[in-house]
This record gives C-alpha cells, structure tokens and sequence, in this order.
C-alpha cells in the first residue's frame, strides 16, 4: 500500500486529523505525552481520576497509529513502537490488572489501573468508583 506522502509526520499529523484528535497529532508531541503521564504515575499521579483517564488517551492514539495499515509503510513507525514499548515497560508494573474488567483486553493500560498515587487520585479513584489504591506523599 501506498501513502501520498513520503513523510511519515505528515502522514501521522493526516492520520489522526481524520481520526478528530486535535492535540497532539505530530508523533513525537503524541509520545512525549505518553512518556510523561508515564513518569507522573511513577512519582505518583497528582490530578484526579477524571485527568488520568484523559492523560490515557495518548497511549490510546498511540495503538491506533501502531495498527493502522495506511502508516505500516514508513519506518519510523517502528521506532515510534520501539519508545512507546519502553514507556509501557515501566508502566505496565505499576498497574494494579484487570480493575476495569468490561474493557477490551488488548487495553492493558486502561483495564488497570496504578497502583499508587497522590492524595487527589486516591481519594478521587475511592469517591468516583470505589478503588483503594495507595497514597503517596
């Protein structure tokens, strides 16, 4: 398959513009965004439960741009997953598995859920569906 670009920024920017995402459309502000929350959640994720599952939608666009065949053709694709597999790599330990059952099993980050966090998350996370993680200072 084709693209009718030969620049895979371009071709990721026209992907996820058709899509209806409108920040973080360029690979690499997508990724960084995911590297981020990653690192928030490892010095426990500050913001309540309703920013987190926001802060989720990154590593979500990130899957859609690994399967989508219209982006296989361009190499970079493979290092994007190469990074976004070392980010998940550190997140995935975090998680406490299967809190959110109903949800697709191939959305591992989003079934679970971290297993620790600040005050804000906590207490947002027990309030809004009733899960216990732990709080860090």
């Amino acid at each position: 398959m084709t693209h009718p670009h030969s620049d895979f920024r371009v071709a990721f920017v026209d992907f996820f513009k058709k899509t209806g995402r409108l920040r973080d459309v360029k690979p690499e502000a997508l990724l960084a965004r995911w590297e981020e929350f990653v690192d928030k959640c490892e010095r426990g994720y500050p913001n309540d439960a309703q920013d987190y599952t926001n802060e989720l939608t990154a590593r979500d666009s990130l899957e859609q741009a690994m399967e989508s065949e219209e982006l296989q053709v361009f190499p970079e694709l493979s290092k994007l997953c190469a990074r976004v597999e070392v980010a998940d790599a550190r997140f995935r330990p975090m998680l406490i598995p299967d809190v959110f059952p109903r949800m697709d099993r191939k959305l591992w980050w989003a079934r679970g859920m971290v297993r620790y966090g600040r005050k804000r998350l906590v207490e947002s996370l027990r309030r809004e569906y009733g899960i216990e993680i732990d709080e860090m200072e």
